[in-house]
């Protein structure tokens, strides 16, 4: 099978995970933010990789052309070639440039040709070099190479930190998908956050707007929302200028109470919260943990009992300390088995057997020492979806990356962007209360 093929094949495995994506949203309502995501970069993905097989096959048609035809466009060359240079002898001696042989001339009458010929190689040379100086010029712009969509772009944001370059569509599509995924912000790459001024220079007014609102929301430690269940919108709590304790919805109007963040009760105290008191008593009996900093329930799905949850604090399931600072364990023994036999399958699907329980042990025994990954990434080319070891998304063919040391295996907007210096386990939001 050649590139060709194999290329098709990866096309025609994509369109098929993109239709079953598709299928399985049909009849549920709305689409969730993260599927509509996968669906657009998949759609994104797909495009690109057609246009780019159309081009492979349009190289390989010239390719084969120019085998076929090589010897007589060759001689076309030459001819061209020779014809040219008549012409310019023509127009040398047209303009008196060269003195014209004299037919009473007794002497040898090729010094007048060769002195055109001379001026005329003047010409080309230089003529040659000017055309040198532009393509080095044309070419030295097309060297930059967008880390998002891999494609040759003449201007790129380099971030001088991690030596990776964006293009403006690209760091644009980031930023608009952090307004709606507060875990990408602060919208940083590598470990490092990416200065808003840049916003500013890649977003349109409407877009920039929503970011602007989207980080408010993220850096306000006591957040307001409004109970209205068709508005539930983030009102920010102005620092003055507050009667009776309440605000309006700058969305829908309605009174809202700052204490305890219902509906209005003046000249009343604040009743109890039925709602939130239902949300927290099943939060003890499934034995979920709440944030010290956002108020978010979070569920463990899997992993460590290093939680990260989407607003950046770190802190212990088991207690609900800021982590670091309890004496709990870092591990359930049957989790851990279960996280590196996932693992494990994903980076190398062929082991069986006694090989298999001995590498799941040795990994376990890693992860438990090791907690804290530096990873060491590698990419890695899947022949099918898998879900982000990270924040549970599937993978696409094109986008995974896998650290040699943890084996854990992330989406590339995870790699780039929400993984900071070690691997922690996501966070699944139960309540905004």
């Amino acid at each position: 099978m050649n590139d060709l093929e194999s290329f098709r094949l990866v096309i025609k495995l994509i369109e098929e995970d993109l239709n079953n994506i598709l299928s399985s949203t049909k009849g549920k309502g709305k689409v969730p933010e993260s599927d509509d995501l996968l669906i657009e970069l998949l759609e994104y993905d797909l495009a690109r990789m057609k246009i780019t097989c159309s081009d492979m096959v349009m190289a390989r048609s010239l390719e084969l052309a120019d085998e076929a035809d090589g010897p007589l466009l060759d001689a076309f060359a030459q001819i061209e070639m020779a014809e040219a240079r008549d012409r310019e002898v023509a127009t040398l001696f047209s303009q008196d440039q060269i003195a014209k042989p004299s037919l009473n001339n007794k002497s040898n009458p090729s010094i007048n040709l060769e002195m055109a010929f001379s001026t005329l190689e003047k010409s080309l040379i230089q003529d040659t070099n000017e055309a040198s100086t532009k393509a080095q010029e044309g070419s030295s712009k097309s060297l930059f190479t967008c880390i998002s969509c891999m494609e040759e772009k003449v201007d790129l944001y380099h971030f001088p930190y991690c030596h990776h370059g964006y293009c403006t569509h690209c760091l644009s599509r980031l930023f608009r998908a952090a307004t709606k995924d507060d875990s990408l912000l602060p919208v940083r790459c590598c470990n490092n956050v990416i200065d808003s001024n840049v916003a500013h220079q890649v977003l349109s007014n409407n877009y920039l707007q929503e970011y602007l609102q989207a980080w408010l929301e993220f850096s306000t430690e006591d957040k307001l929302y409004c109970p209205t269940p068709t508005c539930s919108k983030f009102n920010e709590i102005p620092s003055r200028g507050i009667s009776d304790g309440c605000i309006n919805c700058k969305y829908c109007g309605c009174k809202i109470c700052i204490t305890c963040k219902n509906y209005a009760h003046v000249e009343e105290d604040c009743p109890e919260d039925l709602g939130t008191k239902t949300v927290l008593d099943l939060a003890s009996q499934q034995h979920w943990q709440r944030c010290t900093k956002c108020r978010n329930l979070v569920e463990l799905r899997s992993g460590c009992y290093h939680i990260t949850c989407t607003c950046g604090n770190e802190f212990c399931y088991l207690c609900g300390t800021r982590w670091k600072g309890c004496q709990c364990r870092n591990w359930d023994e049957g989790r851990l088995l279960d996280v590196a036999h996932a693992r494990l399958e994903a980076a190398n699907p062929n082991l069986r057997g006694c090989q298999l329980h001995f590498e799941i042990n040795r990994l376990a025994v890693q992860l438990r020492d090791h907690e804290d990954c530096q990873h060491n990434w590698e990419h890695r080319d899947l022949r099918r979806m898998r879900p982000c070891g990270y924040c549970a998304d599937f993978l696409m063919t094109n986008y995974c990356f896998q650290c040699q040391n943890c084996l854990i295996q992330v989406c590339f907007v995870c790699r780039y962007h929400r993984i900071r210096t070690r691997t922690r386990t996501r966070a699944r939001i139960r309540t905004r209360n």
